[in-house]
């Protein structure tokens, strides 16, 4: 993720206040070094760092209602996060970056890439946010069938919904990822919502 980080102008890439985002780029720092931790214990000792790194995120990149330039840009690096490789986030901060990523991606509306709600003009940042979020398609399928927070699997769900609505060639493993989800992975009403969703598209 760090290294992802390093590939951006932040200072060239306006934040939600048209300021340069280098406070951006600070949080993401963060939320790298606190989410890669390894185990139980280290994890809950900088549990609050990640939460208030993904808070920053939030406001710095206008989630998710008015995102701003920057907002791509970090929604690259947050998927890049989610490994596989050294410095992956873990546990917590996985969990949280699957929440973050689907709060980004949501904003507006699922079905118009270029929907507006803010009369804004921000039609092009929701979609390069989705670009970017389609990326980690394999990260929520799989996080989907094996990961331990019951919310996160749930934002893993909005993940695979999103990808599957906004690609057409991920909407068949999108409906594939969906309906094999092991019993207990989302709620089932979730799940129908989802597969409905995806196959009117």
């Amino acid at each position: 993720m760090r290294a992802e980080i390093d590939r951006h102008d932040w200072a060239a890439l306006p934040n939600a206040l048209g300021a340069p985002a280098l406070a951006l780029r600070a949080a993401l720092y963060d939320l790298s070094a606190a989410g890669a931790v390894v185990g139980a214990a280290a994890e809950a000792a900088v549990g609050a760092g990640v939460d208030l790194a993904v808070r920053r995120i939030e406001q710095e990149t206008g989630a998710p209602v008015a995102p701003a330039p920057c907002s791509p840009a970090a929604a690259r690096c947050l998927v890049q996060g989610l490994g596989p490789g050294p410095g992956a986030l873990r546990g917590h901060a996985y969990g949280r970056v699957l929440e973050l990523l689907a709060l980004m991606s949501s904003g507006g509306d699922y079905y118009d890439d270029g929907y507006d709600d803010d009369g804004g003009g921000r039609g092009a940042e929701r979609e390069g946010i989705r670009a970017e979020v389609r990326r980690g398609f394999d990260a929520y399928t799989e996080y989907l069938r094996q990961g331990a927070d019951a919310a996160a699997r749930c934002c893993a769900v909005d993940l695979i919904l999103v990808s599957g609505l906004h690609d057409r060639r991920l909407r068949p493993a999108a409906v594939r990822a969906l309906r094999t989800a092991p019993p207990g992975a989302a709620p089932p009403d979730l799940l129908a919502v989802a597969l409905a969703e995806l196959e009117r598209a």
